[in-house]
């Protein structure tokens, strides 16, 4: 796409104060729309096609780009 002058950009980050977001995960740390819109903004405008908005996604980038290693899987029982 890029031959024809379209920017594909990829926007990576963590939990955002959604209305979704905060009926589910109320006590979690979240970013701000605002910011990650922002910073989505910005990347686009300097002509990035990675964007990383915050720690979080910084967080993500980082241990993909390392030797494999297993995830744990926490769960939150509701209720």
């Amino acid at each position: 796409m890029a031959s024809q002058g379209t920017l594909v950009s990829g926007v990576v980050f963590g939990p955002t104060a959604t209305d979704p977001m905060r009926t589910h995960a109320s006590d979690a740390v979240m970013n701000d729309p605002v910011d990650v819109v922002r910073t989505a903004l910005d990347g686009i405008e300097a002509g990035t096609t990675e964007i990383i908005a915050d720690r979080f996604g910084a967080e993500a980038k980082a241990a993909l780009s390392g030797p494999p290693r297993g995830f744990v899987l926490e769960t939150v029982p509701h209720g």
